[in-house]
């Protein structure tokens, strides 16, 4: 019985540490990386996270600790909380793919 629910806890969050380890890795590049990212282009449009360097932090910050909470939340069996978690981390994932 605990071997299935330990099994069922990695299975529900290898998805959100993937992005975990994506956005934390993205964040350390746009510190100290060789970034070729084009802040402030009119290649992107007036409600992109790539308008500036500062708005992108600060969506990388919120959508790792989003990420973090929905872990956190899978652990403590708080469905109400995992779910609405789920939805901004959706909705996150998918804004720059809208705006720009």
């Amino acid at each position: 019985m605990k071997n299935q629910i330990t099994l069922k806890l990695v299975l529900i969050n290898v998805i959100p540490i993937i992005f975990l380890l994506f956005n934390i890795s993205e964040l350390y590049n746009v510190f100290y990386g060789n970034s070729d990212y084009s802040f402030g282009s009119d290649f992107f449009s007036a409600y992109s996270i790539y308008q500036s360097k500062m708005w992108y932090i600060i969506y990388l910050s919120i959508f790792i600790v989003s990420l973090l909470g929905m872990i956190l939340f899978s652990k403590t069996n708080k469905r109400v909380g995992y779910y609405a978690l789920l939805i901004v981390n959706v909705l996150l994932f998918l804004y720059p793919m809208c705006t720009n």
